[in-house]
């Protein structure tokens, strides 16, 4: 039997892309689907396919996108955010695999009306056991950063 954590009984959740497809663009899946990342070569968009729930695996992963930028479209270095933001990932004693991906995202700005393109640092998480406290640990980070940085909103994937 499989467990599995419903998305919407965490806190901070205002919607959920539980699924993903490759897209051809950054700037149509940021259009279309409302952002977009390059990793590993190709593009993905995430996208709500009505399934609100994480299926716990023996081994899950967790991530966070750290922006590259400041009131949604000021570009910085994010090398200071990303230390710091990983620490706290690392003081929490359960995530010891903690990776780091350069990547380029794309996103739609409703309270800018245009898309975004930025560089951004993807933190991981290699969980065995995923817990909902688990999870809302990186959502609570979300909302840090978001804070923080000045965001409309910050993916956890």
């Amino acid at each position: 039997m499989k467990k599995f954590i419903e998305l919407n009984s965490l806190k901070g959740i205002e919607f959920s892309l539980c699924a993903r497809k490759k897209v051809n663009d950054l700037t149509i899946g940021a259009l279309e689907n409302g952002g977009a990342t390059l990793l590993n070569n190709s593009i993905y968009s995430n996208y709500d396919n009505g399934d609100n729930k994480i299926i716990i695996n023996e081994k899950n992963t967790i991530s966070i996108i750290i922006p590259s930028t400041i009131d949604a479209d000021k570009e910085i270095n994010n090398t200071e955010y990303v230390n710091y933001y990983s620490r706290i990932i690392k003081n929490y004693a359960k995530f010891k695999n903690v990776f780091f991906y350069n990547s380029i995202g794309s996103w739609y700005s409703d309270n800018l009306n245009k898309v975004i393109i930025e560089k951004n640092t993807i933190i991981t998480i290699n969980s065995e056991n995923l817990s909902a406290e688990d999870v809302n640990s990186m959502l609570n980070l979300a909302i840090l950063i978001r804070e923080d940085m000045k965001q409309e909103a910050v993916s956890v994937l």
